[in-house]
């Protein structure tokens, strides 16, 4: 449609007005009108199958990023910061899909589509014009692609110079009473203010360059072009080699065709630019996933021990954490204490029982299997977890205790709530269960917190309940009526648990004492007391801890 103006123009002016005929210039003039609307509807359409397409390229990428990231091997995963993985999930994939895709990739089919057919108008208009004319394509071609390469170096720059930013206010959020507790706000302000004025200078660099190789080319060369043109298309004019008229509509032409021509090169230089922002996303799609099998676990047989490590070794990247032949067993219903000094590899035991990490050697039995002929649904659906570091959720109560599931019967929760000891919580909350929670828990306690996290693990109802420091940040009577409800909800159950208060693991049916990532006792709780060893040691000096107390 944008071909037809000029043509309009020229008919007008060679035909109808020399010629007098008025019924030809009206509908020439009613062609001038109606033109412009239509191409504006059509460009309307256009511009919404552009963004549409540019949004769904972009929320396809962060499908496929989310699910590679969430489901990556924990020790690559810990390669990448948490800021990289959200810049490159929110920021790089909306770069990719709605600014690179949505902007650049699919208009270019129709701007080349208008540079050709502008072209061959002109061509046909007048061939020696539009040689001319044409001659600015190629420099501009290797222009372009030069532009285009150093945009992509600065482009790089400026993607981690944000990457760090968005680390740095996690990182500081995070820890946003620790800052005002050492009067640091000042300190971190700096911190802030630097970053900020690096990125002005990032950015400041790529406008000025970017503006810099555009006006190059469309002020400069087009203007030179536009005056060789003019210079002799009025040369022909004067010599009756050509019609004013025709001259009128390919200089009218002229400017439509760079324009075009210049969106054309804009894609290529922005291709360059957007390497840099897929280079990131690759890092995240090239991510490992999780080794998954595809074995069920048969039916529970007591024949079988719930739990066995048969001289299980492993070690983190991480210098100091490790465990080396770690044995033992636990079998259905029984409850299994696990302590030691801080780095002893306590936690690993679980990490490794869950299959976030795979052991270096030997082997990991639950019922009697392998842990590497299941598939880690199987594997996960044997264990309800507590974690040391718990998580609340930033929704309602009801949601944090039934979590991943909205469906669970509310009787389950209430039940998991008495038993847990959050029934005072409960009553004080204005909305009962659909209370919502703060972000991480913030108006609650952390004894709250843990509870919370217990009474989830509880809801969840699997075989075998893993406990992780789950008592650490409650007072003594909470830990006491605690400690009784858990052996109510663990009838059935098979218990592992990690303790720092002994008292916690004074009622197992066997404590494994680790040190430096070795089991050095392995026995139940009288046993290892009369043994006198490094179980008996740690009681203790935390009765001594206690009385001073």
């Amino acid at each position: 449609m944008s071909l037809v103006s000029p043509l309009l123009f020229k008919t007008a002016l060679d035909v109808a007005i020399p010629s007098g005929n008025t019924a030809m210039l009206v509908w020439l003039l009613v062609g001038m009108v109606v033109t412009p609307v239509v191409q504006a509807g059509l460009n309307s359409l256009q511009e919404y199958g552009r963004a549409s397409i540019g949004e769904a390229v972009a929320n396809e990428l962060r499908r496929k990023l989310f699910i590679r990231v969430i489901q990556a091997p924990l020790p690559d995963l810990e390669r990448v910061t948490s800021g990289q993985i959200i810049h490159r999930i929110t920021r790089e994939c909306g770069r990719v899909g709605e600014v690179f895709v949505g902007q650049e990739v699919v208009p270019l089919f129709s701007n080349m589509a208008l540079v050709l057919g502008t072209f061959v108008v002109m061509v046909l208009l007048n061939w020696q014009l539009g040689f001319i004319a044409m001659v600015v394509f190629p420099p501009s071609f290797l222009l372009s692609g030069y532009v285009g390469r150093i945009a992509r170096d600065l482009d790089s720059s400026l993607i981690a110079h944000l990457e760090k930013g968005q680390e740095y206010l996690q990182e500081l959020f995070a820890n946003i009473k620790t800052v005002r507790a050492f009067n640091a706000v000042e300190v971190e302000l700096s911190r802030w203010d630097d970053w900020l004025e690096k990125h002005r200078r990032h950015k400041a660099h790529d406008i000025v360059y970017h503006n810099l190789s555009r006006v190059l080319f469309s002020d400069v060369i087009n203007n030179l072009v536009l005056g060789m043109v003019f210079g002799y298309g009025a040369l022909q004019v004067m010599n009756g080699d050509m019609t004013t008229g025709d001259l009128i509509a390919f200089i009218s032409y002229l400017p439509r065709a760079y324009a075009a021509l210049r969106l054309v090169l804009n894609t290529h230089v922005e291709s360059e630019k957007i390497k840099a922002a897929v280079q990131a996303i690759d890092q995240l799609i090239s991510l490992p996933q999780e080794t998954q099998w595809f074995g069920a676990l048969p039916a529970r047989s007591d024949k079988s021990p719930a739990i066995e490590f048969r001289n299980v070794s492993f070690r983190y990247r991480k210098d100091g954490f490790h465990i080396d032949g770690v044995s033992f067993t636990v079998e259905w219903g029984e409850f299994l204490g696990i302590v030691g000094p801080s780095g002893a590899g306590k936690s690993t035991i679980f990490d490794l029982l869950l299959g976030f990490y795979v052991p270096a050697s030997g082997s990991i039995m639950v019922g009697g299997v392998d842990i590497r002929l299941l598939s880690l649904v199987e594997l996960r659906k044997q264990f309800a977890f507590i974690p040391q570091d718990h998580h609340i959720w930033r929704n309602s109560l009801a949601f944090n205790l039934a979590y991943p599931h909205g469906d669970v019967d509310p009787q389950l929760l209430r039940r998991a709530v008495r038993d847990a000891q959050l029934e005072d919580l409960v009553a004080a909350l204005p909305h009962d269960l659909a209370t919502e929670l703060g972000e991480r828990g913030a108006n609650l306690s952390g004894g709250e917190c843990q509870r919370i996290a217990i009474a989830r693990a509880l809801v969840r109802q699997a075989p075998i309940l893993l406990m992780d420091e789950a008592t650490a940040s409650l007072d003594a009577l909470t830990e006491l009526r605690l400690r009784k409800a858990l052996q109510a909800a663990a009838e059935g159950r098979t218990l592992l648990v990690i303790a720092h208060r002994l008292a916690t693991v004074m009622d197992a049916d066997k404590i494994l004492v680790l040190q430096a990532g070795r089991v050095v006792e392995y026995g139940s709780p009288a046993e290892l007391l009369r043994r006198q060893g490094l179980f008996y040691e740690m009681y203790q000096a935390q009765k001594l801890k206690e009385a001073k107390a």
